[in-house]
């Protein structure tokens, strides 16, 4: 606990919906087609929930194909490392 507060349910599902709807926002911006419930986006973020953030080492959602949207069959789990390494051998930035 960062601040010595007990944790609160209602406010990790409200970070949560918040990453959701931001994640969401940011493929609309990006004229991506985006195709993931709440549910199977929670579903796939789940186990890896706590591995996430701006380390190489940490976690981030990827296309698998980026022509295909956001879409179930279409995105993987990966370190961000990885994530990075497949941008720069497809010529994106």
């Amino acid at each position: 606990m960062k601040s010595g507060r007990p944790p609160n349910p209602d406010r990790d599902n409200q970070m949560k919906r918040n990453c959701f709807a931001r994640q969401k926002a940011q493929a609309k911006y990006r004229g991506e087609v985006w195709n993931l419930t709440w549910d199977q986006w929670w579903g796939t973020w789940e186990p890896y929930w706590d591995l996430r953030g701006r380390k190489l080492t940490d976690y981030c959602m990827r296309q698998l194909d980026p022509d295909l949207g956001w879409e179930m069959h279409n995105i993987e789990m990966c370190d961000r490392l990885t994530f990075f390494k497949e941008q720069r051998k497809r010529g994106q930035r």
